[in-house]
């Protein structure tokens, strides 16, 4: 009775690696157990007697021979579709294309607003394009009443009292003015 098996579980567990130093190992346990020795003889003998034997003739039709069993074997009871399937299967094909054409759209239009401008919060001042306010219609020079330098001067004062009693909080880091910001400035 064999009580050593050393040698076949290497062969389980690492196959055909004859370079590892366990390899090594192994053929030196093997020229001292009886057991492995013989195993060892009895593999080399099965794997001569293989090479002998040569590469076995297949019949020319194997393939279509096994390809008509495939097709004429019988069906497992649990593999025939019902009509009721058929009906489920064509009603719900329609709904799995829309399904997926609809997860298409959705990521593309999630993709495309990506790309799309910020819209400016309702507190945002308006912007100011080469000296006009963009929200409102310019109006032409005939319609503008005159305005003297007194007028303005008294104007600047005011709004210079205003701002000093009033001062805003600028954001960090940022020196220009409000109204020089872009529309992808206000986040």
């Amino acid at each position: 009775m064999k009580t050593c098996t050393r040698y076949l579980d290497y062969l389980e567990q690492k196959g055909f690696e004859t370079d590892s130093p366990e390899w090594q190992d192994i053929v030196a346990h093997s020229s001292r157990c009886p057991d492995c020795s013989s195993d060892m003889k009895l593999r080399g003998a099965m794997f001569e007697a293989l090479k002998q034997m040569g590469e076995p003739k297949y019949p020319v039709d194997l393939h279509m021979r096994i390809m008509q069993e495939v097709e004429s074997a019988p069906t497992a009871p649990g593999e025939t579709e019902s009509w009721f399937d058929r009906v489920f299967d064509f009603a719900l094909r329609p709904l799995e294309i829309g399904f997926s054409l609809a997860c298409v759209l959705m990521i593309a239009l999630m993709f495309s607003a990506e790309n799309e401008p910020q819209h400016l919060p309702r507190s945002a001042p308006p912007i100011v394009v080469a000296g006009a306010v963009a929200d409102e219609a310019v109006k032409p020079v005939e319609d503008l009443d005159p305005v003297s330098a007194e007028e303005v001067q008294q104007f600047l004062t005011r709004l210079d009292g205003f701002n000093r009693r009033n001062p805003q909080p600028q954001p960090a880091g940022e020196n220009y003015m409000p109204e020089l910001r872009l529309v992808n400035d206000w986040k």
